[in-house]
């Protein structure tokens, strides 16, 4: 591969996909702590998002050590497919009709 576009494609997992990878888990974690915890909703968003900025350094670090960017791309999506999984499995119990249980 063009090592120019190794290394864009490296610059780009390293600011936008890491901004992502931290927005899907802040969304996932919410529930989690939520229903795995009992903490208040407040709470739940708030070390959500302290969470979501280790994600974020974890996916820049990770990007510019990773050896191929093929296999980069590849963790990438199989952590934000957990992510979103995580999100989408919970988000039904935290419907208004089941708000109580995440109140």
């Amino acid at each position: 591969m063009n090592i120019k576009l190794d290394l864009g494609l490296r610059i780009f997992s390293a600011t936008a996909i890491a901004y992502g990878m931290a927005v899907v888990f802040s969304f996932a974690l919410v529930p989690i702590f939520l229903l795995g915890f009992s903490s208040v909703i407040s709470d739940a968003v708030y070390f959500s998002i302290m969470l979501s900025y280790v994600v974020c350094f974890a996916v820049a670090i990770a990007s510019f050590s990773v050896t191929s960017v093929k296999r980069l791309y590849l963790s990438l999506f199989i952590a934000a497919s957990i992510g979103l999984t995580i999100h989408a499995a919970f988000v039904s119990l935290c419907s208004p009709s089941h708000f109580i249980i995440c109140s």
